[in-house]
């Protein structure tokens, strides 16, 4: 009998900062899913990009790197930085897949889900690709259900529900708050907070 392949999930995202539903996500989806390794994916996006002021990569990924330690699932690419430009989650998805022996997963959230067939490649992306997205208690996630029979029935889609606990995060709040002198310590690890001190992240 050959042994079954790794199962590896795909998390991408800008994470800036990393935060506590980024965490939430990812640990849902290596246990709800069986996952062996749940790597997370910086975006590149270009510092010249209008109305963009995004924290640089490498800084992204060192809080990354920071809260690795929370999941023994939990890992670190920097393929996306290195490029040096931005990329589609198709072609970072194919890069794994041709890197790795694996049953390859896609981490997304819900809302992320709702729209993934009008992305570059979206279809391919359900068709070829498992894909894990989270929901909160209490949350109405009928449309989602509903959107996700709709890829399996046209797509012969793989979609995977995983609970997360009651938590709601996002890196833009956290980032206004830090403009704002104000810190969201439930919503961001310590080990970011103190990076982001450190570093005198968000303040302008």
């Amino acid at each position: 009998m050959e042994p079954s392949l790794p199962r590896i999930g795909i998390f991408g995202g800008t994470f800036d900062p990393v935060h506590e539903g980024h965490i939430n996500l990812a640990s849902a989806a290596a246990e709800g899913a069986d996952l062996d390794q749940v790597v997370f994916v910086p975006n590149y996006i270009s510092p010249f990009k209008q109305n963009t002021n995004v924290t640089p990569g490498e800084m992204r990924c060192e809080m990354i790197r920071r809260i690795l330690h929370r999941n023994p699932a939990f890992s670190l690419s920097d393929h996306e930085i290195r490029l040096n430009r931005s990329c589609y989650t198709w072609d970072t998805l194919s890069y794994f897949s041709e890197k790795y022996s694996c049953d390859l997963y896609f981490i997304l959230g819900l809302d992320s889900l709702m729209t993934l067939d009008s992305w570059y490649r979206g279809e391919e992306i359900i068709e070829k690709y498992k894909i894990i997205t989270g929901v909160r208690p209490g949350t109405d996630y009928g449309a989602a259900i509903e959107k996700a029979n709709k890829y399996r029935s046209q797509l012969k889609g793989n979609i995977t529900f995983v609970d997360l606990k009651p938590m709601a995060a996002a890196s833009s709040e956290i980032r206004r708050n830090y403009s704002a002198g104000r810190i969201t310590e439930n919503m961001v690890p310590p080990e970011i907070i103190g990076f982001i001190e450190e570093n005198g992240l968000y303040k302008d």
